[in-house]
């Protein structure tokens, strides 16, 4: 009878061990690691490097400079190119877009000589044929010349180039032998090359008839033919032939030329020759040997030397150019000096000054005060000739107050015996004039330009300068009294008829003018005594001498009395002399108050 479970083997790992097996166990794993402890390190280093990006990496950077270097000794580089191509040429697209400055600075060292030096070569060029063309212009040749430019439809450089040239080679070319096409082609500056896919089929043409006709060998070809004004040079390689396109007639020195290039690019691009399969890219690399083979030669044209009259001739012009040139500079000076001049007048504003070139003039340009000094006038007195210039001076008024008082004076016609001044814009009057002259100053003088105020103080009307004199006479006289009393002294009588000779002046002029005359007199005491008593004895002085004066035939309305007493003293009180003179009358005009309109 079967049993229900069966059993487990001795090799069933679900099997429980024994302790002896156990044992066995724990000695297999020291006995192996003893024996692969350092294998097994090393794979596990190994596993390590190879899932570690970086550690790769650095790897990798450690063989690829000796890796490329060896891909291109076996001769691979084309492949190496094509596979670098694009990461280069992306690279260098997203570092010129992100910062060009950085390709600029890399790319300086090369490029700065190289436009420098076709710079150069180009001036140099240009400095030769405009020489040449001036040598032949004004010569019989020149006009020959020039006669078969225009019956040709050339032009005249190129008609003087091909006379003056020996021979130039305008297009150097490289063809590959076994299929015919072009591989590369450089031309000369200014000229214009022929269709290379047209050259290219040509050559091919040319070389299988020259074989088929004359039954060559493969290796024969032609060494050279006529297109048009051009004489072609072939120089024939083992893998590629080189063709110059020659203007003139080449010494035959020149083939050597044309041999020694055609075997340095055999010796330089042999295997790109030989593993040639249509793509020409690869031989722009001989742009700088092709460049090479450009020669040229020109016509030695020598100039007579110059007559002794030419150069006398020459040397006169050239001194009195010198000398008109010098003129020219003196008077510039001078002529500058005067527009400084005319800056400081009072008057003027300078804008401009020139020199005519065309016309001998000098031009100025500004603004003047018609009332500022005349510019002829200016000129003559800085000895120039006022016929040279010509004045652009636009009319304007300044406000310098010495212009603005001519102005004045101009425009208002002062009359005799009135003085006109300004200051700072304000207009002083002084002198006597009519009462009409009066009152168009007070309407005109405002409106005149730089006038802000007007003074009239100092005006008189007529007469009013005999009654300012006589008012001032007045002031300065008085009739003294004894100490204490108000009768007039005899020794005061001279005094009074003066005084009154004065007050019946001014009593006449203030009529002449049209007023009535008010004349205050004071009555002046000395301090001794109460101040009550002598206020009543100012007042009793007062009108004794009034009085006294009405006796003389003056009008009593004119008076107006006031006392004083010795409020109003004329001299200090420490002596006797000085208290006389405070016993006294003065009298003061009240109206009219002469230099103020009526």
């Amino acid at each position: 009878m079967p049993d229900s479970a069966t059993p487990p083997r001795n090799d069933d790992p679900r099997r429980p061990r024994t302790p002896s097996e156990e044992e066995d166990q724990a000695n297999l794993a020291e006995l192996r690691d003893i024996l692969f402890h350092a294998e097994r390190d090393e794979l596990l280093a190994l596993r390590e490097r190879v899932h570690d990006f970086g550690q790769r990496a650095r790897d990798v950077a450690e063989v690829l400079p000796e890796a490329v270097r060896l891909r291109g000794e076996e001769g691979h580089d084309e492949q190496l190119t094509e596979a670098l191509r694009p990461t280069v040429e992306r690279t260098l697209k997203e570092s010129v877009e992100r910062d060009p400055q950085v390709v600029a600075e890399a790319l300086f060292p090369a490029m700065g000589p190289s436009i420098r030096r076709a710079i150069s070569e180009y001036f140099k060029t240009l400095v030769q044929s405009f020489d040449q063309a001036m040598q032949h212009s004004f010569s019989i040749q020149g006009i020959r010349w020039r006669i078969e430019a225009m019956r040709t439809g050339k032009s005249f450089s190129e008609v003087a180039l091909l006379h003056s040239l020996v021979y130039r080679v305008e297009q150097v070319i490289l063809f590959h032998r076994e299929t015919g096409l072009l591989l590369h082609r450089v031309l000369a500056p200014e000229v214009a090359g022929l269709d290379p896919d047209m050259m290219a089929g040509m050559m091919a043409a040319l070389q299988d008839y020259a074989r088929d006709s004359f039954q060559t060998g493969k290796n024969a070809g032609l060494e050279s033919f006529k297109v048009g004004e051009f004489d072609c040079w072939v120089e024939q390689g083992p893998k590629a032939l080189l063709v110059a396109v020659i203007r003139g007639q080449a010494p035959q020195g020149y083939r050597l030329k044309l041999e020694e290039v055609t075997e340095r690019v055999h010796a330089t691009f042999g295997r790109r020759l030989e593993e040639f399969s249509g793509d020409a890219s690869a031989f722009d690399a001989t742009e700088d040997l092709l460049v090479e083979s450009f020669a040229s030669q020109r016509r030695e044209h020598t100039m007579p030397p110059p007559r002794p009259y030419f150069t006398y001739s020459l040397a006169t012009v050239a001194a009195v150019f010198v000398v008109w040139q010098g003129y020219l500079g003196v008077q510039d000076w001078r002529w500058r000096q005067f527009v400084e001049v005319l800056r400081e007048q009072p008057g003027y504003t300078i804008t401009g000054f020139q020199r005519g070139w065309f016309s001998r003039y000098y031009e100025i340009r500004g603004m003047r005060d018609p009332q500022s000094e005349d510019p002829i006038a200016l000129l003559v007195k800085q000895g120039l000739d006022p016929s040279l210039a010509e004045l652009r001076l636009g009319r304007y008024y300044a406000l310098d107050d010495e212009l603005v008082a001519k102005r004045a004076a101009a425009l208002l016609a002062p009359p005799p015996g009135v003085k006109l001044a300004v200051e700072s814009g304000v207009l002083r009057v002084r002198g006597e004039a009519p009462g009409d002259w009066t009152r168009e100053l007070e309407t005109r003088a405002p409106l005149i330009a730089g006038v802000r105020a007007v003074d009239t103080t100092g005006l008189l009307l007529p007469g009013q300068s005999d009654f300012v004199r006589a008012r001032g006479d007045l002031a300065g006289a008085r009739i003294q009294f004894s100490e204490g009393s108000a009768e007039i002294r005899a020794d005061q009588r001279a005094a009074l008829e003066k005084m009154a000779a004065i007050l019946k002046t001014l009593d006449h002029l203030a009529q002449e003018m049209g007023e009535e005359l008010s004349v205050e007199a004071v009555g002046h005491t000395d301090s001794s005594g109460p101040d009550s008593t002598n206020q009543r004895l100012g007042q009793y002085r007062a009108t004794r001498l009034v009085q006294a004066l009405e006796r003389e035939g003056l009008r009593a309305a004119i008076f107006h009395l006031r006392s004083a007493g010795s409020t109003e003293p004329l001299a200090g009180e420490s002596s006797e002399a000085e208290r006389q003179i405070n016993r006294c009358v003065t009298f003061r005009v009240l109206r009219p108050a002469a230099g103020v309109q009526p």
